[in-house]
């Protein structure tokens, strides 16, 4: 796992939330309430050729906005070649549960690219492990690679502090490649 800090530049960040906002609310496929601490509660666009289902638990084909040149040439320099990138959107206080990302492709990179409020970011090799803790802050990037791949993760809050270029909350950009 690698934590690349403050990695988007400013104009990059302007670009990513521009054209999230442009396409968000042609293109939001989820929107989930639930959970502890105030609950899980995000927002989720997609982007790229793979509609994320978060009914089926499957990707399906579809004409959507394409991923952002600079993200696609990121992805492609780290080994992924980006088909799918979900964009999420968490208010401030909110979290998200542990888990896999096991649906893609193992052996390629899954990058998360963060915008705003800071991530209380945690990770085990197993549910049970102990869990090693990242705050994932505005412009930072991180790689899930190599046996990290597989890890359980989650987001154990979404800090109230300075977003920058959000009035509140947090933007979280997660690229992968589904297909070979």
């Amino acid at each position: 796992m690698k934590h690349l800090e403050k990695w988007i530049t400013t104009d990059h960040q302007v670009e990513l939330l521009e054209y999230t906002r442009k396409h968000h609310k042609l293109f939001a496929s989820a929107h989930y309430k639930g959970g502890r601490k105030g609950g899980s509660a995000y927002t989720m666009a997609c982007f790229g050729s793979l509609l994320w289902n978060s009914m089926t638990y499957k990707y399906d084909e579809a004409d959507l906005p394409e991923i952002p040149e600079f993200i696609r040439e990121h992805a492609l320099s780290l080994g992924t070649r980006a088909d799918c990138m979900l964009a999420y959107y968490y208010p401030t206080g909110t979290n998200l549960g542990q888990h896999q990302d096991h649906l893609e492709k193992p052996e390629v990179p899954l990058l998360s690219y963060s915008l705003g409020s800071t991530a209380e970011f945690a990770y085990s090799k197993t549910r049970s492990s102990i869990k090693k803790m990242i705050l994932l802050r505005n412009a930072d990037v991180l790689i899930m690679d190599g046996e990290y791949r597989r890890y359980y993760h989650e987001v154990i809050t979404v800090r109230d502090d300075d977003s920058h270029l959000l009035k509140s909350g947090r933007l979280n950009f997660t690229v992968r490649q589904v297909n070979p």
